[in-house]
């Protein structure tokens, strides 16, 4: 069995490995934003959007983009802001 602890670190580690924009994109896609909506919002390609939510879906070891939302969820990645990062 996974400790408190350990959640917590793992927490951590994953928090740490999602880039900033990752963050953005997996906050919107938990909006329910199309990948064309994200791109609008961000500035960026569809095709750049994907990109990021291939990155994001290995960094949580998920094997779909719902498992992905379902995962962030499950450790919080969706509550929190990236204000520490940006020092």
């Amino acid at each position: 069995m996974v400790s408190h602890k350990q959640n917590a670190e793992a927490h951590a580690a994953v928090v740490e490995d999602l880039s900033p924009r990752e963050h953005e994109v997996l906050l919107l896609r938990a909006r329910g934003l199309t990948d064309a909506a994200i791109a609008g919002e961000l500035g960026i390609a569809a095709v750049t959007v994907r990109h990021h939510m291939d990155a994001i879906r290995g960094k949580l070891q998920c094997h779909n983009r719902v498992q992905v939302l379902l995962v962030a969820q499950g450790r919080g990645l969706l509550e929190r802001t990236r204000a520490r990062r940006r020092r």
